[in-house]
Order: structure tokens, then sequence, then C-alpha cells
């Protein structure tokens, strides 16, 4: 009896453990030919980017040795105005499209959806993070998390780089473990905020192996946490309470600030931040797609006949537009003698 009631133990442990750990071991990736990004959930069912690397393994860029629990924690205890109750939701879904690789996963916080979503773009070492929240009832935001987890670096000299707003006066400083960097905006970049310049919305992470630009598409107040650790640098990106101020009514869904990195392991600095420029640039032209850019050859006929123009001299002029590449006959209007004429 004993013997059977201990196996029964075990087998209880066993389901336990294999179903109340299942998210911890279930890692989904997504990858290009650049990057290759490992998604998790943790026991929790807070889904969380287990680690960013160069599709070849040569450099881990992105990681998250809290397994979420920072995530987790900011859910729980900042989210909301109240402390959440966190339950699994969804397992990362993953779908793309003509440019992006895609994953998202969500978790239930007290009756919000809580849903976190990647994009990796399909030609570039370049991918972007953002967050949603949608409420069953009327739900008051406190802070909005945008991203958190950790960037390796090695022995050698790595740099943070920055801007101030207005006079994007560059700031550098060198990464150690002694590192405590608090980048941010109050309501807009531009802002003053007790004489304090705030950052625009862009860092950088250089070392002699490897380029990391950050980008923020966001207008409004942030701040983005940076620690040093040896041998790491701690990241926790997001909308403080004060720069929130969010009332949601039941039903709505609200999008939170979507961070973009780039990720090269391109060791000159300028050629990695031509690199990244490009990038975001060639990206957003297949976003937003505008026409051509063109610059029209003019003939304007008043500075040859002035109110000479008949339909002869239209004639005898256009024939010859192929030949000296013009693009438009432009009767200017109002120089005519009398109007209707």
């Amino acid at each position: 009896m004993n013997n059977l009631f201990l196996r029964f133990i075990l087998v209880i442990f066993a389901i336990f453990f294999v179903f109340g750990c299942r998210h911890d071991s279930q890692i989904k990736s997504i990858g290009n030919d650049h990057l290759t990004i490992e998604l998790s959930l943790n026991s929790k069912g807070v889904p969380f980017i287990s680690k960013v690397k160069a599709s070849d393994n040569s450099v881990v860029y992105f990681s998250d040795s809290s397994s979420g629990m920072v995530l987790q924690n900011r859910l729980t205890k900042n989210l909301l105005k109240n402390e959440g109750v966190i339950k699994p939701l969804s397992d990362w879904k993953i779908s793309e499209d003509s440019l992006f690789i895609k994953a998202q996963a969500s978790v239930m916080l007290n009756d919000c959806g809580f849903t976190m979503y990647v994009g990796l773009v399909k030609d570039a070492p370049l991918f972007s993070v953002y967050n949603t929240v949608s409420g069953k009832s009327a739900t008051e935001i406190k802070e909005f998390p945008v991203l958190s987890g950790e960037f390796g670096f090695s022995d050698s000299t790595q740099t943070i780089g920055w801007w101030k707003a207005l006079d994007y006066t560059p700031q550098n400083e060198l990464l150690s473990s002694d590192t405590h960097l608090s980048l941010n905006s109050h309501i807009h970049s531009s802002d003053n905020f007790n004489n304090v310049q705030g950052n625009v919305p862009y860092w950088t992470i250089e070392s002699s192996g490897s380029f990391i630009g950050f980008s923020l598409a966001w207008s409004g107040g942030w701040r983005a946490s940076l620690n040093g650790k040896p041998g790491i640098l701690t990241s926790d990106v997001y909308l403080p309470e004060n720069e929130t101020q969010l009332k949601l009514n039941p039903g709505d869904v609200v999008k939170g600030p979507e961070i973009s990195i780039f990720c090269s392991p391109v060791s000159d600095v300028v050629l990695a931040r031509r690199n990244w420029l490009n990038a975001r640039t060639h990206l957003a032209g297949k976003l937003y797609p505008t026409p051509e850019m063109g610059f029209p050859l003019i003939y304007n006929h008043w500075y040859s006949v002035e109110f000479g123009l008949s339909e002869q001299f239209f004639k005898d002029q256009v024939k010859w537009f192929d030949t000296y590449g013009f693009d438009v006959f432009m009767i200017d209007a109002g120089w005519y003698k009398n109007a209707g004429s």
C-alpha cells in the first residue's frame, strides 16, 4: 500500500512538473540570414524574448536571464492601479507577410489581455517589439512596459551613445559595472523638465566587435533604465506612471511604444550607423511607399512670345519636346490680355 501511495505521489508530481513548467521548456524561434530570435513563456505564461543572436551563433546580442520575471513583476505590480493576477492565455503564434516574420503571445492580467508582438524584418538584422493591452471593463493603466532584458558586453571597450533633445548634442559613456544611466523625456522630447533637457529616443551600444542601435517610436514621455553588472547591461524600457495617464473603456485596445533594434557585427562605427539608418529608411520606403520624386523640365511660353501665343506656335514647340527633353508646356495663366480670350 505504501509503495502504491508513493508511486501515486510520484506520478502526480511528474504531471505537475511537466505541465506546471511546460512554458519554460517551450522555445520557438524566428530567424533570417542575419538574426535568430528565441521566444519563450515562463511558468505563469508571460511571454518574453529569451535570446537574440547572430544567425551563425557568433554573437549573442540580447537575452533575458530572468525568464520574463522583470516583465511579470511590472505587470502584476506596475501596469494596473491595483495588483493583478496573471493567467496564461496563448502560446507564441508565428506568421509572416512580405516584409516581416511575426510572432505574438498573450497573457491575462485580471480581466485585461496583454499581448507582446515581435516583428523581424526578413532582409535585415532589424527587429521590433511592442505590446498591447485590451480590457473587458474600464481599466486605468499605471505604467506601460516596452522591453526588458540584458545586453552582454566583453572586456573590450564598449560605449553607450545617446543624444540630447533640441540640439542633438551627442553623449557617450564607457560601459562598465558602474554604469547607471537613465535616458528619458517628459511629455515630449523637447521639454526641459526641471531645467534638465530630455533625450531623443535613439541610443546605441558600440564595441570593437558589434553595434546595436535602438529607436523608440514614441513622442510622449518615456524612460530607459540602463545598469551595468559584471559582463552585462540590464535594460528596462517603459512609460513611467506620470507619463502614461491612460484609461481604457470596456473593449478598448491600446498599442504601446514600438522599440526597433538593429544588431550588427560590423565593428566600424560609421559604417554600422550608416547601415542602421539605411535599414530603417529601406523599411520605411516599403511600409509607406510614396511616388517617385521627379523634376519635370517645363517650357513656359511667356518668355518667348508673351501675348503672342497661338495654336501654331504651340505645335511648333511641342514637336521638339522629345529632342530637348521637355516634359510640360505651360501656358502661363493670367498673362493674357482679356479674361475669356
